[in-house]
């Protein structure tokens, strides 16, 4: 998979606010946010 297309999906699933990205230095970390899978469930 290319960059660009890895960073296609990252940006649909921040879109959803299923992961959150932040910046560390030079780098981006992601987190998980389960909440709205969870809600989904429900």
């Amino acid at each position: 998979m290319s960059f660009a297309g890895a960073s296609k999906h990252v940006g649909v699933l921040v879109k959803a606010q299923l992961i959150h990205r932040r910046m560390e230095r030079r780098q981006q970390v992601f987190t998980l946010d389960p909440r709205p899978m969870a809600e989904m469930r429900d």
